[in-house]
């Protein structure tokens, strides 16, 4: 199309897809899938913008003592951590919001934390009225109670995607990161392998695992993640066939943004050992049997020393915590100094009725003027670097007319278009 050629931002999506993950605005490709939010923030009107994923708490109790749980380093999970209680989400309370959230366009719920969401007695159910309600869902765990009962039940119900953290291919790296006992590693890796075994038997292509890395893991570490995941790959028939690597950073430290990171200026060289001894040898080996997401440019962004600006992804993707309070920093949801609260379905409050309200609208303004420090790593981050992109491509808000202009034909522009465009992050 000829006018696409003389178009800056059809140019600058075929650029972010040819750079592919190496790109740190590459998953913010997404948000061109969603023409009309999009269109509103090209004229002005990204305050205005309905979530497309929400993330929901069912549990901020866990089962492990993570050193650099984000919300360990702030308090909102003082009292989870110190008390016999389980702190959950009430299904009363999940089903509200979903009828709520439902009235709007939210597409897609990832069930996070927080916590450990399958604490949750009732997480069979949430998964199973997200799938019944039309939305898509995804899920993440630490994988310690995901018994075949709970695995069957939960990818019965079609997730678009379900990932568990397991970020170490050795018991001594392990019990550094979760503070478990080394046994456990064992634990986790046999709950994926019949997990695995089930995802294949269902036919579902979406269960995998996640790594999430700092610099000072060696290459041996790194080699015996490779081999981990081999393993993992081979024993479950293939039915847990993806792997996610990311950086691992330390948000908030006592209410204040990390910036630098005490590994700040290794995280490049980190992504790049991540290629050569994980990435590259498992695509030589299986091809498009598995599938490997290695956020390179995500990984890069990390060695900043200064907080990223931006904050318009916030609005794409917020997060309600176990008592439904909304929070636009996902990283300091829970915690009793949080500056990105804005109500959500906490104390009788629709999720509209909130979200719509001046007081989201004035939080989301204090990040966009850089009164509230955005962290490294942060969920919204590529979102944000892509448009942080377009906005330096349109310094002015555009009007209809130039909107129209900008967008026509982006159905049939040929970017990079991800499989699973609902989830926004």
């Amino acid at each position: 199309m000829s006018m696409q050629n003389k178009n800056p931002l059809y140019d600058l999506a075929l650029r972010v897809s040819e750079a592919g993950p190496d790109d740190l605005a590459f998953d913010g490709l997404r948000v061109l899938q969603h023409p009309e939010r999009f269109r509103k923030f090209l004229m002005g009107k990204g305050l205005d913008i309905e979530p497309v994923t929400l993330q929901i708490w069912p549990s901020l109790s866990c089962n492990v003592r993570c050193p650099t749980c984000p919300f360990r380093l702030t308090d909102a999970k003082a009292q989870a951590d110190n008390d016999e209680n389980l702190h959950l989400m009430p299904l009363p309370l999940f089903r509200k919001i979903l009828k709520s959230i439902k009235r709007g366009d939210v597409k897609s719920v990832l069930l996070t934390g927080g916590g450990e969401p399958l604490m949750n007695p009732d997480i069979g159910i949430m998964a199973e009225e997200l799938h019944s309600s039309g939305l898509d869902w995804g899920g993440f765990t630490n994988g310690l109670a995901l018994t075949t009962d709970i695995a069957e039940r939960l990818l019965r119900a079609k997730p678009g995607m379900f990932r568990v953290s397991l970020d170490a291919g050795d018991p001594s790296l392990y019990k550094k990161i979760y503070a478990a006992e080394s046994d456990i590693f064992e634990l986790v890796k046999s709950n994926i392998i019949a997990a695995g075994k089930i995802a294949s038997k269902l036919g579902y292509k979406w269960f995998g695992i996640g790594f999430a890395l700092i610099p000072n893991v060696t290459d041996t570490e790194l080699v015996n993640i490779r081999n981990t995941f081999i393993d993992l790959v081979e024993q479950s028939n293939f039915g847990m066939n993806f792997a996610s690597f990311r950086p691992r950073v330390v948000h908030h430290n006592n209410g204040k943004v990390v910036i630098p990171q005490k590994w700040s200026g290794q995280y490049h060289n980190l992504a790049i050992r991540v290629r050569e001894l994980i990435v590259l040898p498992m695509e030589s080996k299986y091809r498009e049997a598995v599938r490997l997401d290695h956020k390179f440019g995500a990984f890069a962004d990390c060695d900043r020393d200064v907080s990223p600006t931006g904050g318009w992804g916030h609005v794409w993707n917020p997060t309600l915590d176990h008592r439904g309070l909304g929070s636009i920093i996902s990283h300091l949801a829970g915690s009793s100094n949080n500056p990105s609260i804005w109500d959500g379905v906490a104390e009788g409050k629709d999720f509209w009725e909130s979200w719509k309200s001046d007081k989201r609208k004035k939080v989301l303004r204090q990040i966009l003027e850089g009164e509230i420090k955005l962290p490294v790593a942060n969920g919204a981050r590529a979102v944000d670097a892509f448009l942080e992109e377009v906005r330096s491509i349109f310094p002015e808000w555009l009007d209809e007319a130039g909107a129209d202009k900008v967008m026509d034909g982006i159905e049939s522009w040929d970017f990079h278009r991800s499989s699973r465009p609902n989830f926004v992050g």
